[in-house]
Parts: structure tokens; sequence; C-alpha cells
């Protein structure tokens, strides 16, 4: 009941929250948070870190909502209610990667592999949940945290590699 809504009227116009999460993505127009990124790899990360956090921050209690249906879904999956059906997309994954391209001909495959994973552990709708709910951060706060979270991983990265070739 996030939206005031009881589950009976929502059932009423979605046959799924499958269906409802869909529409609700539709219904956000998540803006192309990879347009126009700047060339180097940290203004690339900052830049998806941050207009992801404005995203989200901005609608934080359907991405809240979108991320319950989620974990709900995730329960009836594994106790064998509903058929298997991803519970949550790659979008992160993947602008975890398209930030960091530029760093393919500079790491090691391994050393790119841990840093993008590491990456996106650090901002999305559960950091948003960790910073604003555990840590009782604001909104602007919160960002930031996730921006030098980000941040740091990828100077820690960069750091690891020069040591490695030094």
């Amino acid at each position: 009941m996030w939206a005031r809504v009881s589950p009976a009227t929502a059932y009423r116009y979605f046959s799924s929250p499958q269906e409802l999460i869909r529409e609700t993505r539709t219904l956000l127009r998540t803006p192309d948070v990879t347009a126009d990124l700047p060339a180097d790899p940290a203004g690339r990360v900052d830049a998806v870190v941050s207009r992801v956090a404005d995203m989200q921050l901005a609608n934080e209690p359907v991405w809240r909502a979108m991320l319950g249906a989620s974990l709900e879904r995730y329960f009836r999956q594994t106790d064998g209610q509903e058929e298997r059906f991803p519970t949550r997309s790659r979008n992160r994954l993947d602008l975890s990667r398209t930030a960091l391209d530029p760093l393919a001909a500079t790491l090691p495959p391994a050393a790119l592999r841990r840093l993008t994973m590491a990456l996106t552990l650090v901002y999305g709708v559960e950091a948003l949940v960790s910073t604003r709910d555990v840590c009782e951060l604001d909104p602007e706060e919160a960002k930031d945290v996730t921006r030098r979270a980000a941040g740091a991983l990828l100077d820690a990265a960069l750091r690891e590699e020069t040591e490695t070739e030094g």
C-alpha cells in the first residue's frame, strides 16, 4: 500500500506485479543516464551515479515500491508459487559497464570486472534505501555519499593497477 491503493484495487488494473512494474517504468520515463557522458572514466562514473541518484531520489516512493515488488516476487519464486522470472533487471550492471568502457584498454579484464561489480553495489535503489534509512541521510548527502563511494572504488582500482605495473 505504498501508493495508498489496496492490493485488490491494484489487481483490478494489473494482473500481476510484473505488469505493474512494466507500467511503472513506462510512466517514469526513465531518462538516458548515459547520454553525453564525458570521455574520462571518473567523469563518466560520476555522471552515471549522479543521474541515477537524481532520478531515484525524485521518485523515491515509486522506486521503493518496485524494490518491494521484486523482493516479493523472489519469495514467491523460491516458494514455488510462481515460475522463474528475473527478479531484477541488469540495467545497473549495463550502466556500470558503459561508464567504465574507456578502462577496457587500461585495466586487465579481471580487474575491470571486479570494479564493475563493486561499482554496481554503491548506487541504485538498494544504496538509496541504505543511505536514507540506515544512515538517515537527506537526499543531497545520500547522493554525495554514493558519488564518493563510486569515485573511491575507481581510484582504488586505478591505483592498484599502477602499483602492479610499477
